[in-house]
C-alpha cells in the first residue's frame, strides 16, 4: 500500500470518527430534551375536597355550589414546572367512570405561582362551581371523599430550561 493511499484512509477514518462524535452529541441531547420534558415522572394525587354554597352569590338567582379539591404533586424528573395541566378522571365504587376534571396549575407564560422543583412535592387547589349542577357535580358534591377514586394523568406541561 501505498503512503498516498494510507493517508486518505486514516483521513477517512478521522473524519467518519468526527462525524460519528458530533451525531452522537446531538442524539445525547435530544434524549436529555425529552427526558426533561417526559411527562410521566410527575404525579398528581387527590388528597381533600371541600363543598360550600353560597346563596348570595352575585349574578345568580340560584345561589352558587363549590367544590374545592386539594392535590398533591410530586415531581420525579429533573426539570422544574411552571404549568401543568391534569385530567382527573372520577370513579364511583363501582370502578363506574362517573366524569373528568380538567385542572391546570400555574402559568404557562410569564410569572407563575407553580416551581415545582424535581424531587419536591407541592400542593395544589382547584375549584369547581356550578349554578345549575349536573348528575355528575352533584355525585361529586354530595359524595364523601373515601366514596370515590380519582385517577390523575398529566396532559400538558411547560418546564423551565
Amino acid at each position: 500500500m501505498s503512503i498516498s493511499v494510507a493517508k486518505k484512509i486514516r483521513i477517512a477514518l478521522l473524519v467518519v470518527a468526527c462525524i460519528t462524535f458530533i451525531v452522537g452529541i446531538v442524539l445525547s441531547k435530544k434524549a436529555d430534551e425529552k427526558d426533561a420534558r417526559d411527562l410521566s415522572k410527575i404525579t398528581a394525587e387527590v388528597i381533600g375536597k371541600e363543598t360550600h354554597f353560597n346563596e348570595y352569590e352575585k349574578g345568580y338567582t340560584t345561589g352558587m355550589y363549590y367544590i374545592d379539591l386539594t392535590y398533591t404533586i410530586k415531581n420525579s424528573g429533573r426539570s422544574t414546572w411552571c404549568y401543568l395541566e391534569v385530567t382527573t378522571f372520577v370513579y364511583d365504587k363501582n370502578d363506574r367512570n362517573i366524569g373528568k376534571i380538567k385542572s391546570t396549575f400555574g402559568e404557562s407564560y410569564g410569572p407563575s405561582d407553580l416551581k415545582l422543583a424535581p424531587g419536591e412535592s407541592v400542593k395544589q387547589y382547584t375549584q369547581l362551581k356550578d349554578n345549575i349542577p349536573d348528575d355528575f357535580f352533584v355525585t361529586l358534591y354530595d359524595s364523601d371523599l373515601s366514596d370515590l377514586k380519582f385517577e390523575c394523568q398529566i396532559t400538558y406541561g411547560s418546564y423551565i430550561k
